[in-house]
């Protein structure tokens, strides 16, 4: 290509030559920062701009920062820890007519122009993070958007895109997230919201776990996760999933979202209550010849789950582990579900919709 794909577009290896292709989640062009509007010279990496923002945004009653990611910067994890009131945003794509977004479940590929990579190890790694390619510890009200976020899985140490960890009134809003083991986690932690992501070819999709409860997924899409299993999962649901629930977390509303081409389950709960699951789209998942069977693979699993709302997703093309139809969700224990998508449950009181997180009383930024 030497240089001549047009905007927009990378020049990619094809057999002995080259050719211009869209990138999924990545994009081009030098690494710069802005603090608040004003370029940061002294800023190397995205963790440098956190560093600075750090100094001033320790307290709830801090003003709010915005740190500006343009072109691509691959560098250490970084970690966002004790800090309120901050978005990390990266340029907004040239179209935002669906709600904000340049897609309405996620942002279409190649449209983000803003890249945070996890370089290769070795890296230095912060305290608190376990390889991550972004982290946010202990915080309350920070934004992540309009981010490519990237190249967490490395044969060598395989990690999270994005984790939300013991934060509450996080968002994580038309961000495209590729190449890592989680692609996106609330670990933990309270009312926040994963809205309009796109989450493809990781590990494992979106998760909330460790307890996390009154959390928001809507309009997300979490698509052929399926990269090789470099370390054994830490969570007992496992991995190649698109959406999970598990670690006893509760009261999470997950609605309007895609999950497809995931090898394992479109939607699993493994130890899990009182969440709302309805009006996603999930087809075309399972069919790991890797499974365990039971409890096999298809469009949804229950395990240990009580008193969760399943009702009004659409499920179709999803297999078991021999390839049979599986559009279903699987009861393998647990009492106290009721919705349409579960053989034998009664219906819900209300019908497909989810009550309102009301116990949120601060609300993320936008």
């Amino acid at each position: 290509c030497n240089g001549t794909c047009p905007p927009g577009q990378i020049c990619s290896p094809s057999g002995s030559t080259c050719q211009c292709t869209t990138p999924v989640c990545d994009s081009t062009g030098p690494c710069s920062l802005d603090i608040d509007g004003q370029r940061c010279l002294s800023c190397a990496s995205l963790g440098d701009a956190v560093a600075v923002v750090a100094r001033t945004n320790t307290s709830a009653s801090a003003p709010t920062r915005t740190i500006t990611v343009h072109g691509r910067c691959t560098g250490d994890p970084v970690v966002i820890r004790g800090l309120f009131n901050l978005v990390v945003t990266g340029d907004p794509p040239a179209n935002t007519s669906f709600a904000g977004c340049s897609g309405d479940k996620g942002p279409q590929p190649g449209t983000l122009t803003s890249t945070v990579a996890r370089k290769p190890p070795p890296f230095v790694t912060p305290s608190g993070s376990n390889g991550e390619v972004l982290k946010v510890i202990g915080s309350s009200r920070v934004t992540i958007k309009y981010l490519n976020i990237r190249d967490g899985h490395h044969p060598q140490h395989s990690d999270d895109g994005v984790d939300f960890k013991t934060s509450t009134a996080g968002r994580l809003f038309c961000n495209c997230i590729t190449n890592n083991e989680e692609g996106a986690d609330i670990d933990a932690g309270s009312c926040n919201q994963f809205v309009k992501n796109l989450v493809i070819s990781n590990e494992n999709g979106i998760r909330a776990s460790s307890g996390t409860k009154f959390d928001l997924f809507q309009d997300n899409t979490a698509k052929n996760n399926n990269l090789p299993i470099i370390d054994t999962p830490s969570d007992p649901a496992g991995r190649h999933n698109g959406m999970i629930i598990s670690e006893s977390s509760a009261s999470n509303n997950l609605i309007g979202n895609v999950s497809m081409g995931n090898p394992d389950d479109g939607f699993k709960i493994d130890i899990g209550s009182s969440n709302c699951v309805v009006n996603n789209s999930i087809t075309g998942n399972g069919g790991d010849p890797n499974a365990s069977v039971p409890p096999d693979t298809g469009a949804c699993e229950l395990v240990s789950a009580t008193n969760n709302r399943v009702d009004g997703n659409q499920m179709s093309g999803n297999v078991t582990r021999a390839g049979q139809p599986s559009d279903v969700c699987r009861l393998i224990s647990g009492s106290g579900n009721c919705g349409s998508n579960i053989p034998g449950a009664p219906a819900c009181a209300g019908g497909a919709t989810c009550p309102a997180l009301s116990q949120c009383t601060v609300a993320p930024l936008p």
